[in-house]
C-alpha cells in the first residue's frame, strides 16, 4: 500500500500484497482494509478514521527513516489537494412523524440525502445516519432506526439508497 505525500510516492506497508478496498463492520465501529492475495491473508482493522490516518502516517515516517532516499523520489504526476468545506443550510421543511419524514426524503436532492445518510456517520462521530438518529431519539423506534442504518450505501446508488429508505419507512407508516 502506498501513499502520495508532497508529490512523492511512499510505501506504507508491505503487509498487503494487493489492498482490496475498505469496508465497515455492520455496526460501523471498525474500518477494515483487506488483501486479495490468497497466500497471505491480511485484514487490518481500525476503530476510527483518525486511527487509520495515524497508522498510515506512522508507517510512512518509519519507511522514510529506514529508506531516506524514498522521501525524495519524484511522483509520476503531482497530487493536487482540494479542501472540502461542508455547508449546511436549514430549509423550510420539518418532519413530526414518519409520513412527513418520508415526504421530505422523497423531495431531497441527492447531495442532501448524502449529507443526512452518509456523511452524518462521520460528523460528530454519530456512527449512524441523521434519519435513524432522529427516529430512535424522537420516536423511540429503535428497530426501525436499526433497519435504516443497515441499508448498504457502498453497493447502492444514492437513488437506490433513497428507494430502500422509503420502502423501509412505508412498511412502518402503514403498520
Amino acid at each position: 500500500m502506498y501513499s502520495l505525500v508532497h508529490g512523492r510516492l511512499h510505501l506504507l506497508t508491505t503487509e498487503l500484497t494487493g489492498p482490496n478496498g475498505i469496508a465497515f463492520s455492520p455496526d460501523e465501529k471498525y474500518l477494515y482494509i483487506g488483501d486479495w492475495d490468497e497466500k497471505k491473508k491480511v485484514v487490518m482493522r481500525y476503530v476510527s478514521l483518525e486511527d487509520l490516518r495515524q497508522t498510515l502516517a506512522t508507517r510512512l515516517e518509519e519507511h522514510i527513516r529506514q529508506v531516506p532516499a524514498s522521501g525524495d523520489r519524484p511522483a509520476f504526476e503531482p497530487f493536487h489537494f482540494c479542501e472540502a468545506i461542508e455547508v449546511a443550510v436549514p430549509v423550510d421543511r420539518v418532519a413530526h412523524n414518519l409520513a412527513e419524514l418520508a415526504d421530505g426524503i422523497r423531495s431531497l436532492g441527492l447531495q442532501t440525502l448524502h449529507y443526512h445518510f452518509i456523511t452524518s456517520r462521520l460528523r460528530l462521530r454519530l456512527k449512524t445516519n441523521d434519519f435513524s438518529n432522529w427516529i430512535e431519539r424522537s420516536l423511540q423506534l429503535g428497530e426501525l432506526a436499526g433497519k435504516l442504518n443497515r441499508i448498504d450505501f457502498y453497493t447502492n446508488t444514492l437513488g437506490g439508497v433513497r428507494a430502500e429508505i422509503l420502502h423501509t419507512l412505508a412498511s412502518w407508516i402503514t403498520a
